[in-house]
Parts: structure tokens; sequence; C-alpha cells
């Protein structure tokens, strides 16, 4: 798995590069907009690890699901967007519980303060 997560780390920050040029022309933003990049590359490369890695992301007995949704739920200040869900399971219990929701926002630098 870790391949992929380093990988989906360096893709995560490339496209946050060529956001970021293709704005201006400049390599300007801030150094944290690459690594919030990073982190959602490695979030999303995990989950793909978890689907096509046999045994998934099990661990002590809790499975990771990280999925890729369409617009369904709505975010608070951004209306409804597509978002990656992050879902725990206790394997061998057929129920879940949504750990997190993170929305895509295209333009997420201008919704940080």
């Amino acid at each position: 798995a870790l391949p992929f997560i380093l990988g989906g780390a360096v893709i995560g920050a490339g496209v946050v590069g060529i956001i970021d040029y293709f704005d201006d022309g400049k390599f300007n933003r801030p150094w944290w907009h690459y690594g919030i990049g990073a982190g959602v590359g490695a979030i999303v490369s995990f989950g793909i690890a978890a689907w096509v890695l046999p045994g998934g992301a099990a661990i002590g007995g809790i499975a990771i699901n990280i999925g890729i949704h369409v617009a369904h739920h709505e975010f608070e200040g951004i209306g409804l967007r597509p978002h990656i869900q992050v879902i725990k399971y206790l394997v061998g219990v057929g129920s879940s519980h949504v750990i997190r929701r993170i929305p895509f926002v295209w333009d997420w630098w201008r919704h940080i303060k």
C-alpha cells in the first residue's frame, strides 16, 4: 500500500502545481496548498490500495473504505459537491460508520481562511 500512498501524494502535489501555474503563469501558492494536495492524493491512493490489494486496508478487525462519490451531499457554504467518503467497517459486522466526507472544491484555496 505504501507505493500507492507515496505515488498519490506526488500526483496530488503535482495537480496543485498545474493549477497554480495555469492560474497566472507562476508557481506562487503557499507551500501548504501543495501539502493539502499531497494529503488528498495520499488519501485517495490509500482508498485505491484498499480496493485493489488482497486484504485491502483491514487492520485489527477494522476495515477502512475510501470512495469517490458524486454530488449527493450538501456541504455548508459550498452546496452540493462530489466528495471523498471515508467509511469504517468492523470486519464481520454488516454496519458501517461514515468517518468523514471531504468535498472536492476546485477552487478550494478560496474557501480556506
